[in-house]
């Protein structure tokens, strides 16, 4: 079957084969969803949970200066620059760091006791939200 259409030929043209970005947000909106981008700053490249032995770490984004300096996911970091670690100090050395600065962090690996210097400050991700603006159209959309 032919297309129908050109302004599919235009889609595939600019979405399929091309590299147009897809307008994702107003797409979404006919079908009574709401999306709000953000940014995200993750502390060194860190995405870490508060316990009482210091800051677990569950995630290290790639390329970041965590992931440079050595820190892995389940790393348990206990001292942040002599101090102990917590998720507000992280947010407060992160904020004021520069690229050129660097931070020492103590942690445990498997029970190993660790020193690594980490030179740099945050990372910052792109994010989406997405939220539910009219329950008809996308349940009609979805059904």
């Amino acid at each position: 079957h032919a297309l129908p259409d050109s302004s599919l030929n235009s889609f595939f043209a600019d979405y399929v084969y091309g590299t147009a970005e897809l307008p994702v947000t107003q797409l979404l909106a006919e079908f009574g969803i709401a999306v709000t981008l953000e940014q995200k700053a993750w502390p060194m490249g860190l995405k870490v949970q508060e316990s009482p032995q210091g800051l677990l770490v569950q995630q290290v984004l790639r390329n970041s200066v965590a992931a440079q300096a050595g820190i892995s996911a389940q790393d348990t970091i206990i001292a942040i620059d002599g101090l102990k670690a917590s998720n507000s100090l992280l947010q407060q050395f992160a904020s004021l760091a520069e690229a050129s600065s660097q931070m020492e962090c103590h942690l445990f690996r498997r029970d190993e006791l660790k020193r690594v210097t980490v030179q740099g400050h945050g990372f910052m991700l792109p994010s989406a939200k997405l939220a539910i603006e009219d329950k008809t159209r996308l349940t009609r959309w979805l059904n």
